[in-house]
């Protein structure tokens, strides 16, 4: 047996040893964590001016935790401005890209592209569903090409959390039920219509969806009167929740689609059909994507031409 100096000696080495390896650990990994790449130092952005000229300081700009809301690099940026709440005198409009200030319940808000051939005159709106994890601010930057060619106003309003934590849209499946996913829609397309120099076609209206978002537009466009049709894009619906507001549907998706596979989107247009006038079905190349071809279609099936 050792004797009882020499084990003690013994325990105290070791106890010196572990905190010592603790310490280390303690300090030393952040740095290996961000030289190899699994955590990286959250950067501070630089003061810039605003669109208006105003400073906005680093604090103030909201951080990409799904906790926090805004997450999208527009809305994020020290550039983003609001939709006016007054014209000047003699403008014919404004034009641009939008932060709405209509809020949900996770702090997002949502986006508004308007082109310049769309101020001052009655123009189309779409309004569009992000799919999940989505923006809106990434809507509109998917559609901005061909809405600038076609004189579209673009509403893309952002949704709330789901039950899991992600960015998705919560839908109602029984008549005469409602989210506050659909309130913060109706929030932000009442926020569009009342913006002054905005003028909207209100004949030619679209909610038009993406994969996780169809389900929104489809419900949107039957349960509102104000739109006059609805697209779902590599989606579905669900049918138990479609309200009375018949209108024209649209339906497509790619033949490679793995979340969308064509057989369940044609299953998704059959239980639309009776909250529908019509229903298009497309199939395009390609996986989940959208397509650019796609998008042309669906623009030319609504607006014609």
């Amino acid at each position: 047996m050792l004797p009882l100096d020499r084990f003690l000696s013994g325990v105290l080495v070791a106890i010196v040893l572990l905190l010592t390896a603790g310490i280390a650990v303690h300090v030393g990994t952040p740095y290996f964590e961000r030289a190899l790449g699994a955590t990286g130092a959250e950067k501070t952005a630089p003061v810039a001016p605003s669109s208006a000229g105003v400073l906005v300081a680093p604090s103030a700009v909201p951080s990409t935790r799904h906790d926090e809301g805004e997450h999208s690099a527009y809305e994020r940026g020290p550039t983003r401005r609001e939709l006016p709440l007054a014209a000047p005198s003699g403008s014919p409009g404004p034009s641009g890209v939008f932060l709405l200030r209509a809020r949900n319940l996770s702090g997002r808000s949502g986006s508004v592209f308007v082109p310049a051939q769309a101020t001052g005159v009655a123009s189309p709106l779409l309004v569009l569903f992000h799919g999940t994890g989505g923006s809106g601010a990434d809507m509109v930057n998917t559609f901005r090409a061909v809405a600038e060619e076609r004189g579209i106003i673009l509403l893309a309003p952002d949704s709330g959390h789901s039950p899991n934590g992600t960015y998705n849209w919560q839908v109602p499946d029984s008549p005469g039920d409602s989210t506050p996913d659909q309130a913060h829609v109706a929030a932000c397309l009442a926020e569009v219509l009342a913006a002054p120099g905005l003028h909207v076609d209100h004949e030619r209206v679209l909610a038009l969806g993406h994969s996780g978002g169809g389900s929104s537009a489809a419900y949107m466009a039957t349960t509102d009167p104000r739109f006059g049709a609805f697209a779902v894009l590599h989606g579905g619906v669900f049918a138990g929740g479609l309200g009375t507001h018949r209108v024209p549907a649209w339906f497509s998706t790619g033949t490679e689609d793995p979340l969308r596979p064509a057989v369940v989107v044609e299953r998704a247009a059959a239980a639309a059909g009776a909250h529908a006038t019509t229903v298009t079905t497309h199939l395009y190349p390609g996986g989940h994507a959208m397509s650019e071809a796609e998008l042309r279609d669906v623009i030319a099936w609504w607006l014609g031409g």
